[in-house]
C-alpha cells in the first residue's frame, strides 16, 4: 500500500523522503519512472484538456493509483495518490450504443 510517508519526486530529479502532496512535479519521463519503479504503476487512462493532460496510473494488483497532470512543457505534477484502484471494464469497450 503507498503511504503518505513514501518518498516522492521533487524538483529535477532529487529524491527527498518527504510526505506525499499535491503538486509534486518533475520531468514526465522521471515521475512515469518513479510510478513505475516504487510502485509498480503503469497508465490506464489519459486525456487532454484545455491546457494539459491527464494520466492516471495504477496497479491493479496493489490497489495504489495516482493521478498526473502533464503540462505543455513536460513537466508533470502528483496532484493525488491513492489506494483501492477498481479497474472497470467502460460500457463503450463492449461495443455498447449511445
Amino acid at each position: 500500500m503507498k503511504t503518505i510517508s513514501c518518498a516522492i519526486m521533487l524538483g529535477a530529479g532529487i529524491l527527498l523522503p518527504t510526505p506525499a502532496s499535491a503538486d509534486q512535479c518533475a520531468p514526465k519521463q522521471m515521475v512515469v519512472q518513479q510510478l513505475g519503479d516504487r510502485y509498480g504503476e503503469v497508465t490506464f487512462a489519459s486525456g487532454v484538456t484545455t491546457d494539459n493532460s491527464v494520466k492516471f496510473f495504477g496497479n491493479p494488483r496493489t490497489g495504489t493509483w495516482s493521478m498526473v497532470i502533464v503540462k505543455p512543457d513536460g513537466i508533470a505534477c502528483v496532484v493525488a495518490i491513492g489506494d483501492g484502484l477498481e479497474v472497470i471494464k467502460l460500457a463503450f469497450t463492449q461495443g455498447a450504443s449511445y
